[in-house]
């Protein structure tokens, strides 16, 4: 799932949870 770009790192982190995504 690398719909980081379209979303907001919180956003994405409240979906899948990637902690590294937020960080």
């Amino acid at each position: 799932m690398r719909q980081v770009d379209t979303l907001t790192s919180q956003d994405v982190t409240a979906f899948s949870g990637n902690s590294k995504e937020a960080k």
